[in-house]
């Protein structure tokens, strides 16, 4: 298993993930019943992508503070990223969810959000140093 010391800035990708995550989260399953009216969107899909993004703030915001992580764990949140951003574009472009105008620039522009930390901690990723093999055995 590859470990990488993580570089100041994937630890920066990863804490404003973790942040606007547990905010745009709050902000779903708090409001969920206006901001369905604003955007002509289900409470309960809202509410239920809140509650997702809660969890998955909380297991960024527990990785973002450490010194040391599995590769495979940072490529997970990139890879994690990009197929979030790509389904929500995808639920407006199949026509399986028909927001107003208001909820369509919603979804698009989270969607892009969350592109740009994908690309943020692909980034910080790469300049992230490994760990030798003969070190990770005593980590």
């Amino acid at each position: 298993m590859n470990r990488i010391h993580v570089s100041t800035w994937l630890r920066w990708g990863l804490s404003v993930d973790a942040v606007a995550s547990a905010l745009f989260g709050l902000s779903l399953t708090l409001f969920a019943s206006p901001l369905a009216q604003l955007f002509q969107l289900p409470a309960i899909g809202l509410f239920a992508v809140g509650l997702f993004c809660l969890l998955y703030a909380a297991i960024i915001g527990r990785m973002a503070p450490r010194e040391r992580l599995p590769s495979w764990a940072v490529w997970t949140v990139v890879i994690g990223n990009l197929v979030w951003a790509v389904d929500s574009v995808l639920l407006v472009a199949l026509d399986i969810v028909s927001p107003n105008p208001w909820g369509q620039a919603m979804i698009y522009v989270q969607a892009a959000v969350v592109v740009g930390l994908a690309e943020w901690q692909y980034f910080g990723l790469r300049r992230s140093q490994p760990i030798p093999h003969r070190l990770v055995a005593s980590i």
